[in-house]
């Protein structure tokens, strides 16, 4: 998925300018889709290139106003080509899980650093996500309702419901998180017990091994044993 497309994407709802677009990333796109100021710009420069966005700008007195992009029609048909095509899924990254694949390298307080860290952040995560969900659920997103009032109320609940279910289900992935890195901890904790077992062993040295097989005494108080007498018939 492209900046390009998210871009589409929002002004097919509602025309926006360039600020208003990364606002709109910013607080309702972030978990799903990542894009810098520069990044957003850019792709209207390339938008607008391809004859995908129109703008509409200007000043008024001696202020300028804010420059509005809006979807063509190509722009349209290109959205509808994007959103009926198959998802091309980016390559995986897990920079958490492939620490955690060498964690028996690291030192166990560095790993359980890395752990903690993990599961606070998505706790966190977790929680707002749970909440936003509530305030989809509500309407009491004041950015989100006054950014859509023009929606019938039909279209609204509609719209809702979807971001409502999206934001569920991501709380549910950082909750996910959540009990990986518990699970994560038990590992770390087992693998320091052993680092700490095996330390202790190598500071002890090479265990010595005593012979205790009992040894053959002579002397004048070993008993003789003599073969029994063979008696002749």
């Amino acid at each position: 998925m492209s900046t390009r497309h998210v871009i589409l994407t929002i002004l097919n709802m509602q025309p926006d300018s360039g600020y208003g677009l990364a606002y709109r990333n910013d607080q309702t796109m972030r978990p799903m889709w990542s894009a810098t100021h520069s990044q957003i710009y850019s792709a209207l420069r390339t938008l607008l290139d391809e004859g995908l966005v129109t703008s509409k700008g200007g000043t008024k007195g001696t202020k300028r106003e804010a420059t509005i992009y809006n979807l063509t029609k190509a722009g349209r048909e290109e959205l509808v080509r994007w959103q009926n095509a198959p998802i091309q899924y980016p390559p995986s990254k897990d920079p958490f899980r492939f620490r955690m694949a060498h964690m028996d390298e690291l030192a166990p307080d560095v790993a359980e650093a890395i752990i903690d860290r993990h599961l606070r952040q998505h706790r966190k995560l977790a929680a707002q996500l749970r909440a936003q969900a509530t305030e989809f659920r509500d309407g009491k997103n004041a950015a989100f309702e006054k950014r859509h009032a023009d929606l019938s109320s039909a279209k609204m609940r509609r719209l809702r419901k979807a971001r409502v279910a999206v934001y569920e289900e991501l709380a549910r992935l950082a909750e996910f998180e959540v009990e990986s890195s518990e699970r994560f901890r038990a590992v770390a904790v087992q693998l320091r017990t052993d680092q700490e077992r095996e330390t202790k062993v190598e500071r002890q040295g090479p265990r010595v091994r005593f012979d205790r097989t009992p040894k053959v005494q002579r002397g004048k108080n070993l008993r003789k044993v003599t073969a029994p007498r063979r008696i002749s018939p």
